[in-house]
């Protein structure tokens, strides 16, 4: 009965998790150059890249998130100036695999914005899963 119990709390609270993740999404600058990089797959001339990144995320986001995304004078210069942009995109090469999996799921049709978020959701349900078989190894509960 307490495996059924705990093993329903996680549930319980990976559903909370996923439903906040989802209802309250946040969105900090690092989509900005995901999102590049994904479409980067069939765009290669770097003010085309500049200009597609930034009108999925206006067309995808309220005012408000696409606003905190190029506030300030950093995020803005790279909003305005698709050579700063351009060279700021290869930090975001480093995680090949990542990158990988984004340009797949946006290869079927889903929006780079939704993949990065699915991406970041179901990493964090992974981890929490994770912890949750850790603790039960190293606790008297079996």
């Amino acid at each position: 009965m307490d495996k059924l119990i705990g093993t329903s709390m996680l549930l319980l609270l990976l559903l909370l998790i996923s439903y906040f993740a989802i209802a309250h999404p946040l969105f900090t600058w690092d989509i900005v150059p995901y999102v590049a990089a994904t479409l980067s797959a069939q765009i290669s001339e770097p003010s085309a890249l500049h200009d597609a990144t930034y009108q999925i995320l206006q067309s995808s986001l309220s005012e408000t998130q696409f606003s905190s995304l190029v506030s300030g004078p950093y995020a803005a210069d790279l909003w305005k100036n698709s050579d700063h942009f351009s060279a700021q995109l290869n930090m975001y090469y480093v995680k090949p695999l990542y990158v990988a999996v984004l340009r797949a799921i946006s290869g079927v049709g889903v929006n780079p914005i939704t993949a990065v978020m699915g991406i970041s959701l179901i990493s964090g349900l992974l981890i929490c899963s994770l912890m949750f078989q850790w603790l039960k190894s190293v606790t008297t509960w079996t």
